[in-house]
C-alpha cells in the first residue's frame, strides 16, 4: 500500500484527566491505550496516527493498532512508537484540508471540516481521513521541519513493514521466541497484551521477535542478569570480558508493574551454544521463589491417523488427521544436555523455606505445539502439551507411543497425562515447579558457559 493510496487518522483527547493520564504513559512507557467503539478500524491493522491534545494542538505522531473487544462491543487502541512534533494547531491544517477536494470515480466531494474526521474516546461517528487529504495534511507537517519528515517517513516505513504476511515456513525460531516471550509476560501478568499490541517488524528481515516490541532496547551492564552470569561465569574463565558477552546479547526488553518495585526482564540471547549446553529454548528465572523453568519447544505435524491394520499386517489410515510428535532429529541431543544439567544438583536438600518447595526436582519441559501460523501480536499461547522431562522418559519406555510402523509417535491420545497451557502457568506462577534454589547458581554458569553461538534463546526473569 502506498502513501499515495493511504489515509490515516487524527486522535485528539476528549478532556483534561485523558490528556494527563495519557501523557503520563508516554512518558513513561511511549506507549498509551484507549477504549473505543469505533467501526472504521480493523483488528490488529497498524494504522499511522497523529496525536492532539484537548487544546487542539497537534503534537505527536504515531502508530496505532485495534485490539479485539473489550467489554460491551468496546475495544482497546494501542498508540505507540511515538514521534514527538513541533505544536500545530489543528485549525492550521484546516485550510489545507479544505482546498483538497475528495475524487470518488468522476465526482468530486469538499468535505471541508477537518473535525468531522477526528477520532476521540466519546464519539462513534469518526472516519479515516480521505487519502488526497491525508497526504495533503503529512506534506504540510513535513514542510514545517525536516524532523517532522524523517519521523513520519520512519512511521509511514513502519506502517507498511507491519502489512508483511507471515507464513509458517521459515518462522518456527520466531514462533518459538514469541511463546517463551508470551509465557514470561503471562507469568508476570501486567498488560501482556498492551506489550504485544505494539509489535512491528523493524526491517524486511525479521531477525527475532524481541527486537519488535515496543521498549526493546540493546543490553547494558546494568542488568541484573547479565551481571548474576558474569558474576558465576568468572569463577571457570576469569579471563572472559563483560563486553564479551554483551556481544551475545541481542536485546533486553523490561517490563515493570504498576505502583510496584516488580519488573520483568526478557532478554534475547544467542541460542547456539546455550541449546547445545542445556537442550532448551527458554529460561525462566522467578527471583520470588529462587527457581529456573527451562523448556524445549517441539512442533507437532497435523498427520493421516492410523487405526487398524489389514491382512498383510498394514497399518490401515482413517479419515481422521490427528497432531503428532515425533522424537527424532535433534531430541536425544537435547534431553542427554538436560540430564547432564540435573546431574549437578543436590536432590537431597532438606526444605526448610516455604518458598523452596517443589513438587519434583525437575526444571526441564517440553512444549509440544500444534503448528500454527506466526502471528506476531496474537496474545493466546499455541495449542500444545507440557510434558516434564521425567514423564517423557517414561512415556518413550511405554507401548502407548509405539507407532504403526515401529517408530514412537506421541499424541493427545497417547499421552495419557500433560500440562495444559493454564495449569503449567499457574504452577510457574505459584513456584511449585523448578529447580530448587541452591540449584540456581549452578544453571547460570552452565547457561554462561554456552552464550556465544549464533541462534538465539530467551532469558526471563522477574525481580523487585
Amino acid at each position: 500500500m502506498s502513501t499515495e493510496t493511504y489515509g490515516g487518522f487524527i486522535f485528539k483527547c476528549s478532556n483534561l484527566k485523558e490528556t494527563r493520564n495519557l501523557l503520563e504513559d508516554v512518558s513513561e512507557r511511549n506507549t498509551c491505550s484507549v477504549s473505543m467503539d469505533n467501526n472504521a478500524l480493523n483488528i490488529g491493522v497498524v494504522e499511522l496516527c497523529l496525536f492532539a491534545l484537548d487544546d487542539d494542538k497537534i503534537s505527536y505522531a504515531a502508530l496505532m493498532r485495534r485490539s479485539s473487544t473489550v467489554v460491551s462491543k468496546r475495544y482497546r487502541l494501542k498508540f505507540f512508537k511515538f514521534y514527538k512534533l513541533q505544536p500545530i494547531p489543528i485549525i492550521e491544517f484546516q485550510n489545507v484540508f479544505h482546498s483538497t477536494p475528495v475524487y470518488d470515480g468522476l465526482f468530486s466531494h469538499d468535505e471541508s471540516r477537518i473535525y468531522n474526521y477526528i477520532i476521540n474516546t466519546q464519539n462513534d461517528t469518526e472516519k479515516r481521513i480521505p487519502p488526497q487529504k491525508w497526504q495533503a495534511i503529512i506534506n504540510h507537517l513535513k514542510q514545517q521541519s525536516s524532523h517532522h519528515g524523517q519521523a513520519l517517513d520512519d512511521l509511514e516505513r513502519l506502517r507498511r513493514l507491519s502489512l508483511m504476511r507471515f507464513s509458517s515456513a521459515g518462522y518456527e525460531v520466531l514462533k518459538q521466541e514469541k511463546e517463551a516471550t508470551l509465557l514470561a509476560l503471562r507469568l508476570f501478568g501486567e498488560e501482556y497484551e498492551e506489550v504485544l499490541e505494539s509489535w512491528v517488524p523493524r526491517s524486511d528481515e525479521v531477525r527475532t521477535y524481541l527486537e519488535g516490541l515496543e521498549g526493546t532496547k540493546p543490553a547494558n551492564e546494568d542488568n541484573i542478569i547479565l551481571n548474576d552470569f558474569f558474576k558465576s561465569a568468572q569463577k571457570f574463565a576469569p579471563d572472559t570480558t563483560f563486553n564479551d558477552w554483551l556481544l551475545s546479547v541481542h536485546g533486553e526488553l523490561t517490563v515493570k508493574r504498576k505502583n510496584s518495585n516488580e519488573r520483568l526482564t526478557i532478554i534475547n540471547a544467542n541460542r547456539n551454544q546455550i541449546e547445545k549446553t542445556t537442550g532448551v529454548d527458554l529460561v525462566y528465572y522467578n527471583h520470588t521463589y529462587r527457581s529456573h523453568i527451562m523448556i524445549q519447544y517441539k512442533m507437532m505435524k497435523l498427520e493421516a491417523d492410523f487405526d487398524s491394520f489389514d491382512g498383510a499386517n498394514k497399518p490401515v489410515k482413517n479419515n481422521k488427521f490427528v497432531f503428532i510428535y515425533r522424537p527424532e532429529g535433534n531430541f536425544d541431543e537435547h534431553v542427554k544436555k538436560m540430564r547432564q544439567i540435573l546431574s549437578l544438583s543436590d536432590t537431597n536438600v532438606d526444605c526448610e523455606d516455604v518458598k523452596a518447595y517443589r513438587l519434583n526436582n525437575s526444571c526441564f519441559f517440553f512444549k509440544l505445539c500444534e503448528s500454527y501460523e506466526f502471528e506476531p501480536a496474537s496474545q493466546k499461547l499455541s495449542q500444545g502439551m507440557y510434558i516434564p522431562l521425567d514423564y517423557m522418559d517414561v512415556l518413550l519406555n511405554s507401548p502407548n507411543v509405539h507407532g504403526p510402523r515401529g517408530g514412537k509417535v506421541i499424541t493427545y491420545t497417547n499421552v495419557g497425562r500433560h500440562f495444559s497451557n493454564t495449569l503449567f502457568t499457574n504452577l510457574m506462577h505459584e513456584g511449585l515447579i523448578g529447580s530448587g534454589v541452591n540449584f540456581s547458581e549452578q544453571i547460570h554458569e552452565e547457561i554462561y558457559r554456552s552464550l556465544l553461538g549464533s541462534r538465539s534463546v530467551t532469558i526471563a526473569r522477574t525481580s523487585s
